[in-house]
This record gives C-alpha cells, structure tokens and sequence, in this order.
C-alpha cells in the first residue's frame, strides 16, 4: 500500500488544486467542468492507491469533511 510519504508533493498538490477546481465549478454551475476534475482527482487517487481521507491541506487539517446522511436512516426500507 502507497503511504502519503511515499507519494511526491507535486502529486498531493495536484489532487487538491483539482478538488478546489472541482468546488469553484460546482458553485458557478458549471457541471462538465466539475465532472472533469472529479474524474482527475478519481484517476490520481486510483494510481497512487490513495484516499480523500490521506489528503490535508497546506494547514496539516485533513480535507475530507465527513457529514451525516439523512436518505439512509436505521428505519429505511432501503437501509438494510
């Protein structure tokens, strides 16, 4: 498995310009854009075996933001 140290700063970087992009083009509507940085940020995490959660930002806080779910609850009929 492909730890963080292993991966070059270069790449990491990259991965996170693409989520900020992925973000601005989303807030401007702009969905082809937004798919199209997703789909880079999907293809640099696959090859370097990584996940959102090993990414942190320039700060060292981790980029991923974890929120609750409302559409699946314990009583869902799609939930068990």
């Amino acid at each position: 498995m492909t730890t963080t140290k292993e991966v070059p700063e270069k790449i990491l970087e990259k991965i996170r310009k693409l989520l900020r992009l992925k973000e601005g083009a989303e807030k401007i509507g702009s969905e082809g854009e937004a798919y199209a940085a997703a789909q880079g940020v999907h293809r640099l995490l696959t090859e370097y075996n990584l996940s959102l959660a090993d990414l942190k930002d320039d700060d060292g806080n981790v980029t991923m933001d974890i929120g609750e779910s409302e559409k699946i609850n314990y009583d869902s009929e799609y939930g068990s």
